[in-house]
């Protein structure tokens, strides 16, 4: 008699999205306002909304890219301060450890890319 195979799917870990990053405190944020409805996974490519608060990255690429989430966090009443840690400037991520919003281009991805890279944010590909 063969044994029913199982399959476990591991959460995601933080080594699955930074392949290195600079001192703690200069790499990452976690200041600005949240928007309320905000929902993020590890990972995540976030953007500043019309009124300067955080959002998740849209797929049109109408807004600015500002970095990548650390955690995940589900949606909230009320907009709030903080509780969203981001990788902002001088990292090296892998590239599978993004998740990239549904329906987004080729183009916007690389546009999105080519938005971080200014602040020392390089996506590489990864196995």
């Amino acid at each position: 008699m063969v044994a029913a195979v199982r399959k476990i799917t591991a959460p995601k870990i933080l080594s699955d999205l930074v392949l290195w990053e600079e001192e703690l405190a200069y790499s990452r944020e976690a200041s600005g306002t949240v928007k309320a409805t905000t929902v993020s996974d590890l990972g995540t490519p976030l953007a500043l909304d019309a009124d300067h608060k955080v959002v998740p990255l849209p797929d049109d690429g109408s807004l600015v890219c500002i970095g990548f989430a650390l955690t995940a966090r589900a949606a909230t009443a009320a907009d709030t301060t903080g509780g969203l840690d981001y990788i902002r400037r001088t990292a090296i991520l892998k590239d599978f450890g993004i998740v990239w919003p549904a329906g987004i281009s080729a183009a916007d991805k690389a546009k999105a890319l080519a938005e971080v890279e200014v602040r020392g944010v390089v996506v590489r590909a990864s196995a």
